[in-house]
């Protein structure tokens, strides 16, 4: 009789604890379906930081563009070159060759995009004004014509000889921050390019992977003279390139960057309903516990390892619907969706939207040629769809407001975008591409801020690969606008395409050794959730930038300031002291200022 009651009270017991734990449990998904994705946004309301008689007596930096209407290609590098002043808040004038008689000494640099250096009339009119202090860019190979014959001594250049393709670079300096000694030689990257032989007095800050010269500087009286041997600089992905040349070509040279290190998770959370034999064989294990099991803990520790905050855009399921009814589909079940949400956003992610499928939003037949998608019929049936993944997500947290959409394969139609303006009331920001593979479907993107209050992110990497072209685009981001933005996607590794081949552990040691390097080179970068990262663009989108320079002092005025900003600053000189801001070296010549204030001063010395 004891035994029995001794066997009841254990069953009891255990039944009380089991009651206990998952009381526990279910308290514990009550609390994470509270979240709501609060922070503090900024209100980019342009409200002026500086009293305009101030305003008034300053004067901006002047770059001077010169483009040759009649080259497409011209055209395109003064376009992309345009576009990097913008982001560095330097006054641009860009004008046609033709309409070029004289050159004003108040511009601190002239840039040529042009490759006939004949049209450009008399090359005295650049030569005397580099002699009295000037600075010029040419970034583009020139063809071999009588302008260029009376002045390439004048480049550093004693011998030159045919234009040729050459591929890849290496680069001989920090022109690219951190990128000293990088060496890229694949084919992605080449350039039509003349064979040259400089003189001594050259400094030579990036070749080809056969050893042409592709950028130097040379100086000239007062000024200098810096030449790019090559023609890729009218790509988004070389805009690094650029804004290292003007920093080494312009004496203190110094501009605002976003900092920032986001990192997507594309289509996460989303259905796992496949199949795999090679997951089987390998782990024991179907598909939905090897990315419970192992594939999800992996992707949780490399990220708090290296300081990366995941933004999991969510697909509710994979079916091609594009006609109702959307609701109650095979595909997340809610409980999986809960599960990897809570857990994403404990390690300090965000939860953003991909859609109820994964079916571009658009109404017409796509160009793609490796893409077989259906087209909606209308914006409406593209609206409920949205609709129906917005009440799905906030069935299982129904706070939580999902500011971040992703389109499908990089698509999103002027239709398509309306719906979801529509069908997401928190809608805030857009996450596609930033270098399109020149596809006309692609829905390419700037960093910025929409007509309508909607952020412009995209990514400018993606992949699990720490190869030579993430690594080179990683750079010029970063050196042009202090930004990383990658996206990984969950099911790569089951593409023998996307995966090269590899098995799983293989992929994650080469995509933790990306996310180690960039935490070694770039440890100043600030991890955020794209919606954290939303509000540096906001910021830098509406900054207006004086800088000012007497003897050895800068003085930066910001007006339209909210909060905070951070700049990089590229000088030879040491830094004496800063008031109103703080510095930190994060290169040989290169520095990360950060300011609370909208008037900051640097002190300079040898």
């Amino acid at each position: 009789m004891e035994t029995v009651r001794r066997k009841i009270l254990i069953v009891c017991f255990v039944i009380a604890l089991a009651t206990l734990l998952q009381l526990i449990r279910l308290n514990y998904i009550v609390e994470w379906s509270k979240s709501k994705n609060e922070f503090n946004e900024v209100d980019i309301g342009k409200k002026a930081a500086l009293p305009s008689d101030t305003v008034k007596g300053l004067s901006k930096e002047k770059i001077l563009i010169i483009y040759d209407e009649e080259e497409q290609e011209s055209i395109l590098v003064e376009k992309n070159i345009a576009q990097v002043l913008s982001y560095m808040k330097k006054s641009c004038d860009s004008k046609n060759v033709k309409e070029i008689k004289a050159i004003d000494d108040s511009y601190m640099s002239v840039i040529l995009t042009l490759s006939e250096w004949n049209k450009f009339g008399d090359m005295n009119h650049l030569i005397q004004y580099v002699q009295k202090g000037g600075n010029v860019f040419f970034a583009q190979t020139p063809i071999v014509d009588d302008a260029f014959f009376s002045i390439y001594r004048k480049l550093g250049i004693y011998e030159v000889g045919p234009p040729i393709v050459h591929h890849g670079i290496e680069l001989l300096s920090n022109i690219l921050i951190k990128g000293k000694g990088t060496r890229v030689d694949e084919h992605f990257l080449s350039n039509f390019s003349l064979s040259v032989r400089l003189k001594d007095t050259c400094t030579v800050y990036a070749k080809s992977a056969d050893g042409i010269p592709l950028l130097w500087e040379t100086g000239l009286g007062e000024g200098k003279i810096m030449l790019f041997n090559g023609t890729m600089l009218d790509e988004r992905m070389h805009r690094g390139i650029i804004a290292g040349a003007l920093s080494f070509l312009n004496e203190d040279f110094i501009y605002p960057i976003m900092n920032t290190k986001v990192a997507f998770i594309d289509g996460f959370p989303a259905p796992i309903n496949m199949e795999s034999d090679d997951i089987y064989e390998r782990y024991a294990k179907s598909p939905k516990e090897f990315y419970r099991e192992i594939w999800w803990p992996d992707i949780v520790a490399g990220g708090l390892k290296y300081d990366v905050k995941y933004t999991g855009v969510f697909v509710q399921t994979y079916n091609d619907r594009v006609e109702p009814p959307f609701g109650n589909p095979i595909g997340l079940d809610g409980k999986s969706f809960t599960l990897y949400g809570r857990e994403l956003l404990k390690y300090g992610g965000e939860l953003g939207f991909q859609g109820y499928n994964h079916q571009p939003l658009t109404a017409k037949a796509l160009n793609h040629i490796d893409l077989e998608y259906n087209v909606w019929p209308d914006t409406e049936n593209m609206l409920l769809a949205v609709e129906e993944a917005v009440r799905f997500a906030k069935a299982g947290f129904p706070y939580y407001a999902l500011r971040c959409y992703m389109p499908p394969s990089n698509v999103l139609s002027p239709e398509g975008r309306q719906a979801l303006v529509a069908g997401m009331p928190d809608l805030k920001i857009i996450s596609s591409v930033y270098q399109g593979d020149g596809e006309k479907d692609e829905y390419v993107q700037e960093y910025g801020v929409s007509s309508d209050g909607i952020v412009d992110f995209p990514m400018m990497t993606s992949g699990s690969f720490n190869d030579s072209d993430t690594h080179w685009m990683m750079l010029n981001g970063i050196t042009s606008l202090g930004v990383f933005s990658h996206s990984i996607h969950p099911d790569a590794f089951l593409d023998p395409e996307k995966s090269r081949g590899y098995d799983w552990e293989n992929i994650y040691r080469e995509y933790t050794q990306l996310l180690k390097g960039l935490k070694n080179r770039y440890g100043w970068l600030r991890s955020m959730t794209v919606s954290q990262a939303a509000e540096e663009v906001k910021r830098l989108s509406v900054c207006d930038l004086y800088v000012q320079r007497h003897e050895e002092n800068i003085r930066v005025y910001c007006n339209y300031f909210i909060e905070e900003l951070q700049f990089i600053l590229r000088t030879e000189k040491n830094i004496i002291s800063a008031v109103d801001c703080e510095w930190k070296k994060i290169d040989d010549d290169f520095y990360l200022i950060r300011t609370e204030k909208p008037v900051f001063s640097i002190q300079l010395g040898r």
